[in-house]
Formats: C-alpha cells, structure tokens, sequence
C-alpha cells in the first residue's frame, strides 16, 4: 500500500496542522507515504522532520509567487497540484489518497484526481471548511464539499463537536481522530525545578485577533494586578503592541525540545480562546493544538475560554486546567492565586492531564488512521 497525501501544511512548519500531522504520521514506514504540499506564510521551518517523499507545489520556483496565487486565485493553484498528482500516482504506484484540509486547492485537486483515477479518497477536517471568512479558498471549498464528502471512503473530523456538526450537515457518518499527544514527554516532566524567585507564566502559539487575543490581554492585565514583578514568556512570531515596553514580557523562540522544558519549568501555562471574535463557529470548534504539549508537562494550566466552545467542553470533563468561562479580571485574579498557592489542586490538575494525555496517544490513534486507510483499500 502507498499513501499519498495531499495537504498546504507539512512538517517541519510550524504550526497547528503541521504538528498534528507530525504527531500522527511520524510512526509510518518510509516508504508508506509520500507527500504533495504547500508553502506557509510566513515559511517557518522547525525541526519535525519526516523521512517521507516529499514534493512542494511553488510557481516560478518563487515562494511569493506561490504565496500570491494560492491565497487570490485557488483555481489555478489546483490544476498545478492536480498536475503533480497525476505524475506521483504514475511514479510512485500510489493506491490510496488522503487529503488533509485546512486548504481547498489541495483537498479539491486530490478529489478530482482520485475521482479520475478510481483512487480510494480518506479526508481529514483539520477545522470546518465553513469556519472561515469568506476568501477564494472557502469559496472553492465550499463548491466541493458535498462531492467530496459524498465520494471519500474515510472521513475524520478533529473534535466531538465538529462530528457531530459534519454528520448533521452532510447526512453521513465521520469518525474521531483527535489532536494527540507525545507521551515520550510524560516521563521527563519531573525533571525540571521550578523557578521560586518570580512567578513565570509562559504561553505557546499565535497571538491572533479572532483567536484568543482579548483572552491573553485579560490574563495579561490579571497578572499584573497581582505581581508587581513575574515574567510572561510568550513563544509566538508577533507580540500584539499591547505587550510591548513591558520588560516583564518575553518573547522566545526555541527547539521544540527547548519548549517542552520551559513549560515544565514553568509555573502556569496559559490557554485562552477569543471571547470576542468575528467566527464564533471556529471558535466553538477549535482546540488549540499546544494543550497537547501543556498536559504532559507537569504544569498546571489556566483555561480561559467560552462556556460553549470545544476547549471548555473538555477542560470540563478532564478537568486538566482550572477553567475560567467569564470575561471577568477578578475571577482570572482568583484562579491565579488559587493554582499557585493551593498545592493539592496543583496535584490534583497535572495528574488529569497526564490521564487525559494517555486518551490521546499518538501511537494509538497513528495505528488508527493506517489501519483505517487500509482496510478500505
């Protein structure tokens, strides 16, 4: 059996799909799978490398070319990629093809190949393809959705809530494949010794409007009601101007392995979702991919997010985090100093999380997926 997967985000980007796809697809064979991708903007490169064939789509071999035509005019982005489909299936004897969205011109031109060819088509919902603005790419999505989902013989969706929506809207079954997580990290987070001089706080991931912002500056303005001095360390490419000239702020970029250290070296990790955003339905749907990382720290985590989003859903039922659903400093205040003081919750929290990591095991559901891909060969 060979595998070709069709998808904008490949490991090593960083990034959210990137790292789910790394988590899942880094027990494969080499020779299992191979790769048809898209560059990011802007093009980070990490250090999840995967040993898989790989070839990236790019016009005039010029990133911003590339970047120009696959974010305006998706339409003509895909008959490239539909191009290089055709010749990897001839190469390489592809049987099956597994189409990875967040993109439509890549999950689009793998349906139309895979159609083409009689090829067996697994789709993945990294997000909702009706989550977005209205841009090229949704539209394109949009238009193919129904054929797609109609035609591909697996279909995954990210989270319990975004299956259920899926299976109300198109009619048909889907399956769960959630974020997963790396155990291997589970058994140094003991390892690191907490700083007792100032408080750290430490968040990991994009700073985005639509996302978590208004949270993060809520946090933000908590913490700095309560401590005179502390260092909030913020992993991320941009700092909003808000945090800028606030020396008790950090930004830091780091190896993933240098990541996985400073959160267990840290004393609360931070995990907000946007209150006010202006796609709520994402916002509903969405797991923020660093929870991952964060369970099996060791550290105990504030949750910040919606009463009705995905996040709370499960921070409710595992209870991994102390969870704080109103927009509201003073409870944000009290949530602080009850995790930082209280040593039994502390216990109490990390030993949730790692119980709930275990669920999420990327050795199992990895197994999952292939078993799945060739069963419905």
């Amino acid at each position: 059996m060979k595998v070709l997967l069709c998808t904008k985000s490949f490991p090593p980007v960083v990034g959210g799909s990137s790292f789910l796809l790394y988590e899942l697809l880094r027990h494969w064979a080499k020779n299992s799978l191979y790769v048809i991708h898209g560059i990011n903007d802007p093009p980070i490169t990490g250090t999840h490398n995967l040993p898989f064939w790989r070839k990236q789509i790019k016009v005039f071999y010029n990133n911003k070319v590339t970047l120009k035509v696959q974010n305006r005019w998706p339409q003509i982005f895909l008959i490239l990629i539909k191009r290089k489909i055709r010749q990897t299936i001839k190469q390489q004897k592809i049987t099956h093809i597994y189409a990875h969205y967040p993109n439509a011109a890549f999950v689009v031109a793998a349906y139309l190949v895979a159609k083409e060819k009689s090829l067996p088509l697994t789709i993945y919902y990294d997000i909702l393809w009706d989550q977005g603005n209205d841009t090229p790419d949704s539209r394109l999505a949009k238009k193919y959705e129904k054929l797609i989902v109609n035609y591909a013989i697996n279909r995954f969706a990210i989270t319990e809530f975004a299956l259920s929506h899926l299976e109300n809207k198109h009619k048909l079954s889907f399956d769960l494949i959630p974020h997963t997580a790396n155990l291997e990290f589970i058994k140094n987070s003991s390892n690191s010794e907490k700083e007792a001089s100032i408080p750290k706080f430490h968040f990991a991931g994009g700073i985005y409007d639509n996302m978590n912002k208004d949270s993060l500056l809520r946090i933000y303005q908590a913490i700095c009601a309560l401590f005179d001095d502390f260092e909030l360390e913020l992993c991320t490419n941009e700092i909003p101007s808000e945090f800028k000239g606030d020396k008790r702020v950090k930004q830091r970029y780091y190896t993933h392995e240098e990541l996985i250290l400073s959160q267990q070296s840290s004393d609360l990790l931070l995990l907000p979702q946007a209150f006010n955003s202006k796609v709520p339905e994402m916002i509903k749907n969405n797991f923020p991919t660093k929870t991952m990382e964060y369970v099996c720290s060791g550290t105990p985590i504030l949750v910040h997010s919606p009463e009705d989003s995905y996040l709370t859903y499960v921070a409710k039922k595992h209870h991994f985090g102390l969870l704080i659903e109103e927009e509201n400093i003073s409870r944000l205040k009290e949530g602080i100093l009850l995790i930082l003081k209280n040593n039994s919750l502390k216990e109490e929290l990390t030993k949730n999380a790692i119980s709930f990591a275990k669920q999420r095991d990327s050795v199992y559901w990895s197994k999952y997926l292939l078993e799945r891909i060739k069963s419905n060969h």
